[in-house]
Order: structure tokens, then C-alpha cells, then sequence
């Protein structure tokens, strides 16, 4: 798991905000966000708030932490590449399927015809 604490400080430190601005845009108190924090344990509504202010998508919380570099203009196109991805996976799958397919015919067809 991906600690929320470095991901959130380093987005606060590109924002140039500090984790008061940060807490009193989402509406907490100091103790209990640092003590969720501290667990490493938010809801997904707390964690969607924080995203807003930070202006980041919510997938940056779950990337890998040299990656979470996600502009917010740039969050579409990430989307839209894992789209595109998802998309190849599908269609390699497919592939695979109708190549095991027409093997299984064949095979089939010639133990019919021995």
C-alpha cells in the first residue's frame, strides 16, 4: 500500500499549500486527519475531497509514487491511455481465444477423420 502521507505531502508541496489549507478545505479537524494519516486508513469520500483540493485525480493516491506526477490537465489523457490499453488487452485476449479455437478445430477434426 501506498502511504497517503507522502503522496498527499508531496502534492501539497507542488500546490504550495499547507496541510491547515489542505484540512480546513475538506473540513476536518487537525487530530483527526493526522490520526488517519498516521493509520494510513481514509474513507474514499475523504480521499475523493483531498483530490479536489489538490486538484488531482483519486488514481494518483494509488500509483506508484515517482509516477504520481499527474497534472491536472493531463488526467484525461491518462484515463484515455488506460482505455487505449485495456482496449489492446481485450483484443490480444480475443486473438488468443480464436487462435485456441480454431486449434481445438482442428485437432478435433483430425481425430474425427483418423
Amino acid at each position: 500500500m501506498i502511504p497517503l502521507k507522502a503522496v498527499i505531502e508531496k502534492e501539497l508541496e507542488r500546490k504550495n499549500l499547507t496541510k491547515k489549507e489542505l484540512i480546513d478545505s475538506i473540513g476536518m479537524t487537525e487530530t483527526g486527519f493526522y490520526k488517519m494519516i498516521q493509520r494510513n486508513d481514509i474513507k474514499l469520500s475523504t480521499l475523493e475531497q483531498i483530490g479536489k483540493v489538490l486538484n488531482i485525480p483519486i488514481e494518483s493516491f494509488f500509483t506508484n509514487l515517482e509516477k504520481n506526477t499527474v497534472e491536472p490537465d493531463k488526467s484525461l489523457t491518462i484515463w484515455e491511455e488506460k482505455e487505449k490499453n485495456y482496449k489492446n488487452t481485450i483484443e490480444n485476449l480475443l486473438q488468443t481465444i480464436r487462435h485456441l479455437s480454431l486449434g481445438k478445430r482442428k485437432s478435433t477434426s483430425y481425430a474425427l477423420s483418423a
